[in-house]
């Protein structure tokens, strides 16, 4: 029994290390160009009223409910112009494809809840509108970009059809894609490899840091303050 285990953790180490490897590097790549691209877009979205600002909100959401399945076909012609076959880079463009749109309408929900007050009084002190929005509005949104955060990279990380068309090599392969692959052998299940394979990659998982980062957050210390003051 522990010599099973030990060879399945070898052979994660050794067969599995690329493809942790690949999904660290192009999930932090992702996570970046989903913040770049998505907090601008989350900040003009919240702050823009009328008719147009929620058809334009509403039109980016449906845009993430598009199926992949109908997608993969004109990114496979795009990927093949560019050259990017069987790279990292390919997943790196497409991906923020899908990651933008949700973390924009999701950050746009956390945006709508700040008043603009507080962007006027900093303007007031002197401040322009990148200045109030860099040193009061993202202090403040801090709970909304760790989320988004967390739902870009688990977004990144549990994509199957980009990373099965996309790379072909195995040891470039993500997680999602490279395990199965790699440990599934016609009808052999390596039964081992998969469970120490699985038990790596949920380690840490993103509940610890939700739960953190909740724990942390002003409106929590806030309630558990007015609730300890509220006891005799």
């Amino acid at each position: 029994m522990k010599r099973t285990v030990r060879a399945g953790f070898l052979e994660v180490h050794t067969n599995g290390g690329g493809h942790a490897e690949s999904q660290a590097i192009h999930g932090a790549l992702v996570v970046a160009i989903t913040l770049v691209l998505g907090v601008p877009a989350a900040y003009s979205l919240a702050r823009l009223t009328g008719r147009w600002g929620e058809r334009l909100s509403i039109g980016i959401f449906l845009t993430y409910l598009i199926p992949s399945t109908l997608l993969f076909i004109p990114f496979s012609r795009l990927v093949a112009l560019l050259g990017l076959q069987n790279q990292l880079w390919a997943l790196v463009l497409i991906y923020p494809a899908f990651t933008v749109p949700f973390c924009t309408w999701l950050l746009m929900g956390f945006l709508k809840t700040l008043p603009k007050e507080i962007e006027e009084s900093a303007m007031v002190d002197g401040c322009s509108r990148v200045g109030a929005i860099t040193r009061v509005v993202l202090p403040l949104a801090v709970p909304g970009l760790l989320t988004v955060v967390i739902f870009a990279l688990t977004l990144t990380i549990q994509e199957f059809v980009y990373s099965l068309t996309f790379i072909s090599s195995v040891g470039r392969m993500t997680v999602s894609v490279g395990v199965p692959v790699a440990l599934v052998r016609g009808d052999v299940y390596y039964w081992g490899s998969l469970m120490a394979a699985c038990l790596i990659t949920s380690v840490p998982g993103p509940s610890s840091t939700t739960s953190s980062s909740t724990a942390s957050s002003p409106a929590s210390r806030s309630a558990r303050s007015s609730r300890a003051g509220a006891e005799p």
